[in-house]
């Protein structure tokens, strides 16, 4: 009878184990969702997460310089530069980040700088 008992706390405490360890788990999942898309930019490609992120656009190509535009998940402009990039033809899904001065970033860690067409810094006055 004293077995039965010890058996029947140890499955209950397996069960409870279990359970603990399903809980814990279960919110570390990540949060997918599909990426929005722009009804007036449907080429803006988004790069981010649930922390945010921005859409990054390729309106213009003359390789190795390439005209960007970065916009909010609204869809309004953030900035807009040219980069020079000469490792190979890039495209809107290339871009990861943008630093919200002068700098953007490729997937591949690239840093690439915004400027007007002429070179000088997008900043200047």
């Amino acid at each position: 009878m004293k077995i039965l008992k010890w058996i029947a706390l140890g499955l209950g405490g397996l069960i409870l184990a279990v359970a603990l360890l399903i809980t814990a788990v279960l919110p570390l999942d990540p949060v997918v969702s599909t990426p929005p898309s722009l009804k007036d930019h449907p080429k803006a490609q988004w790069s981010g997460d649930v922390d945010g992120g921005a859409f990054f656009e390729i309106i213009r190509a003359e390789p190795p310089r390439y005209l960007v535009q970065i916009r909010h998940l609204s869809g309004s402009l953030w900035m807009e530069g040219w980069i020079t990039y000469r490792a190979k033809k890039i495209r809107n899904s290339d871009f990861w980040a943008y630093d919200g001065g002068t700098d953007l970033y490729l997937k591949d860690g690239t840093q690439l700088r915004l400027e007007n067409r002429d070179g000088t810094s997008i900043l200047a006055e």
